[in-house]
């Protein structure tokens, strides 16, 4: 009976001992996480996309889309993004994800502070906008290589296309 107990708790041991709590949350965090909420930031990119560069129509247009769809949208996808922090289950993947948090932040910012340049006409702080706007999407490719990186140590697929 101990032989079979001991047995049983041995086997119990060895899968239990070999789970990868990493590779389980980035699994969870790449398949149920994050397409929750990266609908919402790509809409709200490509509204951008839809009145910027070869785009731009006028200030009127530009200001109308940033208030009414780029900027709320975008703070949802900031909200979403903030909330899967909390039912993360590693500190490695919860780094990660405040990466993505942060890349976000910085490219919120990025718009309040076009939003304010076109209620101002201050045309002086269009530099600022602009180096926002790169440092943001910086760290989404900063983002995108640490979760290939960590995926490849964990044994776990990615598609960068979310």
């Amino acid at each position: 009976m101990i032989k079979r107990v001991l047995l049983v708790a041995c086997f119990l041991w060895v899968f239990t001992g070999c789970s990868n709590p990493i590779k389980e949350d980035l699994i969870n965090y790449i398949n149920n996480e994050l397409p929750n909420v990266v609908e919402a930031e790509n809409t709200a990119i490509t509204a951008y996309d839809s009145v910027t560069g070869a785009n731009y129509t006028d200030d009127y247009t530009l200001y109308y889309t940033l208030t009414e769809k780029i900027i709320p949208t975008y703070r949802e996808f900031l909200t979403g993004m903030e909330a899967i922090t909390l039912r993360l289950k590693t500190k490695e993947v919860r780094a990660l994800n405040e990466k993505y948090i942060e890349a976000a932040s910085t490219q919120n910012n990025a718009f309040a502070l076009l939003k304010s340049i076109l209620e101002t006409q201050d045309g002086s702080k269009i530099a600022d906008f602009n180096d926002r706007l790169d440092k943001g999407r910086k760290l989404v490719r900063e983002w995108q290589i640490e979760i290939q990186d960590l995926c490849k140590k964990n044994g776990v697929q990615f598609n960068a296309d979310l």
